[in-house]
């Protein structure tokens, strides 16, 4: 199997990626190269040390989900402050790179990973835009080792449609700061802004952040710090009216 191995680490308030290869001396472009357009849950060989039965019931990345819903495109480490595990720092965290490639909105996911070793890892999403990417992590900070291969992947998704009120409330965003204005007549109250952490061009986490809007006064503006998306910017993906 090729597996594309990344390793995540936090440093101050950034974090860098380092993509390392962990197939029989590669590179990761030709890994990538190899992977564009692979789709399914293929067979093919894993790294160098694995039995001839690993070898022959590996998964090869990246494998589809939800009858082509979603693409699980990686499995790699993380050391990371983890945002699925309420901020804990952690070594070696087993981490999903997945991506919603339908065109709808992917509500919730779950995502069971095992690995070679008999490891078993549930990651969970949540409020996922069509064409987005996420990093989800372990929820307990379960590690994997650099040259882990998956034996399984089995998931579930639910999707459907999202709110952002376009016809009541716009909305502006500047780093973690989020501006809303009511573009109506009436007080609007007993709202909830969801959003998500964009790191570069991807969610860093699975899960989403919800920041309750108690009044958003007739014509008027409120702002909402998304202070738990320091890592990156806010990324508004649903408002909604709790009542």
């Amino acid at each position: 199997m090729r597996v594309k191995v990344k390793r995540v680490v936090l440093a101050a308030v950034l974090c860098m990626v380092l993509a390392v290869s962990a197939s029989c001396g590669k590179d990761h472009t030709d890994t990538q190269e190899e992977n564009a357009g692979t789709s399914g849950t293929e067979v093919s060989g894993t790294e160098s040390g694995s039995t001839e039965e690993q070898k022959e019931s590996a998964i090869e990345l990246p494998c589809e989900l939800e009858n082509g819903k979603l693409l699980v495109q990686s499995l790699f480490q993380s050391s990371v402050e983890n945002p699925d595990a309420g901020n804990e720092i952690g070594e070696d965290i087993g981490s999903l790179d997945i991506l919603n490639q339908s065109e709808e909105y992917c509500i919730s996911a779950e995502i069971k990973v095992t690995v070679e070793d008999g490891t078993e890892i549930v990651f969970t999403a949540t409020d996922i835009p069509a064409g987005k990417t996420a990093w989800v992590f372990a929820p307990d900070n379960q590690s994997i080792s650099q040259d882990s291969v998956c034996q399984k992947i089995e998931g579930t998704a639910q999707f459907g449609q999202t709110s952002l009120m376009e016809d009541q409330v716009m909305y502006s965003v500047e780093d973690t700061t989020i501006t809303l204005q009511n573009l109506t007549e009436n007080d609007l109250t007993d709202l909830s802004v969801y959003c998500h952490c964009l790191f570069e061009d991807v969610y860093f986490g699975g899960l989403t952040y919800c920041y309750p809007v108690e009044l958003l006064p007739a014509g008027g503006t409120a702002v909402v710090e998304a202070a738990d998306c320091f890592m990156g910017t806010a990324e508004v993906v649903a408002i909604r009216k709790n009542s």
